[in-house]
């Protein structure tokens, strides 16, 4: 079973790599470095996230983090949803 960012990490990477793809196919540029457009735009972006409030991350004899409203060490800005993307 594989989940988590083992699993979401390459898929994030592919989706990307399909939108870099399209943007090249009509001569647009590619998106480049998304991470600082997510974090400073959340709320634009709010509609391709699922905020996850509870559960944690507990493990190696630590209680771990919490997972809160908004940003936090468990999902970070968030679960990614499965939404149209545009190029």
């Amino acid at each position: 079973l594989v989940y988590g960012t083992s699993c979401s990490s390459p898929v994030c990477g592919a989706i990307f790599m399909m939108i870099n793809d399209a943007r090249l196919a009509i001569g647009k540029g590619p998106i480049g470095f998304i991470n600082p457009t997510v974090y400073l735009n959340s709320a634009d972006f709010a509609g391709a996230f699922n905020d996850i409030t509870e559960g944690s991350n507990p493990g190696c004899g630590t209680e771990g983090y919490n997972a809160t409203a908004g940003w936090d060490p468990v999902t970070g800005l968030h679960q990614q949803t499965t939404t149209c993307v545009s190029p």
